[in-house]
């Protein structure tokens, strides 16, 4: 789960555990990763989040399953080894081990579990406050302050919505060891940002600051956390509420931003 990412990320990166791994070959580092996790107060730091019950246990075994994964553990100790030799991908250590794999596989997910996927993550942008939404639309390192309260929604979610979610999760990640992302033709992406563009136009009609609105839509990182916040949960909303083909291909989209 995401907070879990960002402290296994943050522990070994600031601890200097990855500064040993020039020393050591890829297998000893995914052993290490394991040995990491294994011996980490998961289930204590989850019921401080919220999580009880079934919820609790769910989230214990999903903070085990990717590095229980050989290829994903291969994948994380691969970037562990790159940032020991100042070569790993931007945005790494910020948005845990193994999102970039979620993220390149979530186009590959069928469409209900990519709604589903997203759904979630429209519900820890509504929950964030101003300033912390906005930075994560931005795109800005992400803070223990919102992994905690990603934590804290998932703990609050129903059984089977969390199942399903961290399935999604798992799912996501293997598909991103096979597959590139998807990407729309170019043709087919100005369509439906053009799409996106007049739904959202027509939600923001009535408002008094619908132009501000728009421009904010264009170019988040020219205006404040709290209008970028704005803009991208009215984003979210909207895209969200497309169907069929529209909705797929907005989420695919929507993966790559």
């Amino acid at each position: 789960m995401k907070f879990l990412s960002f402290l296994i990320c943050l522990c070994l990166l600031a601890t200097g555990t990855v500064a040993d791994t020039a020393k050591t070959n890829r297998a000893d580092v995914i052993r290490l990763l394991q040995k990491f996790v294994a011996e980490t107060p998961v289930r204590a730091d989850l019921e401080a989040q919220g999580f009880r019950g079934e919820n609790l246990e769910l989230a214990v075994r999903q903070s085990q399953v990717f590095v229980q994964d050989p290829g994903i553990a291969g994948y994380m100790a691969d970037l562990l080894i790159a940032a020991n030799a100042g070569q790993a991908p931007q945005g790494a250590a910020s948005g845990g081990l193994a999102q970039g794999l979620v993220d390149r596989g979530i186009s590959h997910l069928s469409l209900r579990e990519m709604r589903h996927y997203y759904l979630v993550e429209q519900s820890v942008m509504n929950a964030l406050p101003p300033r912390e939404c906005g930075r994560a639309i931005k795109g800005r390192p992400q803070t223990q302050r919102q992994y905690d309260i990603a934590s804290q929604v998932e703990a609050q979610m129903n059984t089977a919505a969390l199942r399903e979610y961290y399935r999604i999760q798992l799912k996501a990640a293997r598909l991103g060891l096979r597959h590139r992302a998807n990407k729309l033709s170019p043709a087919r992406e100005v369509e439906i940002v053009e799409k996106i563009y007049a739904d959202l136009a027509v939600r923001v009609a009535d408002s008094n600051d619908a132009r501000g609105l728009i421009a904010a839509f264009q170019n988040v990182n020219r205006v404040s956390n709290h209008r970028a916040c704005t803009a991208g949960r009215l984003f979210i909303e909207t895209v969200l509420s497309l169907k069929g083909n529209d909705l797929r291909d907005a989420l695919i989209l929507m993966s790559t931003l």
